[in-house]
């Protein structure tokens, strides 16, 4: 529940307390911070704690590839809680949901709908490294 707590309090949309018992705050939206720091050569999310406001299938894709211990969402897709239980990573939630709805509003998160055909976390891992690069590079933010 700290983990939470520092969620929500801060207005954060992810917190990480990594193995040594450090904890971190981020704010970047969307899998920005989780990707960076599934590619971060300390591996911090090796035996992590996460608490994250949703959990998507690219979220739940890199939680699962970096060997997180443990995560609560607020919200996550059905997709991403099986994959989740699948990866090893204890999960609890507030509420569990068909599909991420994009920020707009009008259809499926396009990393989720990415991702949703693909059951190898290898080429999922490379379609997450993919559409951050993309990200990085168009001027309209997702």
């Amino acid at each position: 529940t700290e983990l939470i707590n520092i969620l929500h309090a801060g207005s954060h949309s992810l917190v990480v307390r990594r193995a040594t018992g450090v904890i971190e705050t981020f704010d970047r939206r969307g899998v920005a911070d989780l990707h960076a720091l599934y590619h971060d050569p300390a591996h911090p999310l090796q035996g992590a704690e996460i608490a994250d406001k949703v959990v998507g299938i690219g979220a739940a894709t890199l939680m699962v590839a970096g060997r997180a211990k443990r995560c609560h969402t607020d919200v996550i897709s059905s997709d991403a809680l099986i994959l989740m239980k699948n990866g090893g990573v204890d999960c609890s939630y507030g509420q569990e949901v068909m599909e991420i709805i994009n920020r707009a509003g009008t259809g499926r998160c396009p990393l989720e709908r990415r991702l949703a055909p693909l059951h190898n976390l290898e080429r999922m891992l490379s379609e997450i490294d993919r559409f951050v690069d993309e990200i990085k590079h168009s001027p309209v933010s997702f």
